[in-house]
């Protein structure tokens, strides 16, 4: 018996290990990414429905300031 026969079966337990540890490093870095690309699509739709109710509230409030200002113009009886 050689020495390299003695070897093989440590050399297979580390790269087994190593192989492993690659594969969880890297499934956690792909949920990490995409979790993160979630977020920025929630954050989006969150501000595009916030920037929609914020600009039908300002027509409102500019609609009842013109119908106010045209009923301040208007002659009172």
């Amino acid at each position: 018996m050689n020495q390299l026969d003695l070897v093989w079966p440590g050399v297979v337990v580390v790269l087994s290990v190593a192989g492993a540890i690659v594969v969880r490093v890297v499934a956690a870095q792909a949920e990490r990414a995409t979790r993160a690309r979630h977020r920025r699509v929630i954050d989006e739709v969150w501000h595009e429905r916030r920037g929609a109710a914020d600009r039908e509230r300002a027509s409102e409030t500019s609609t009842s300031a013109q119908d106010s200002s045209a009923n301040a113009s208007a002659p009172q009886r």
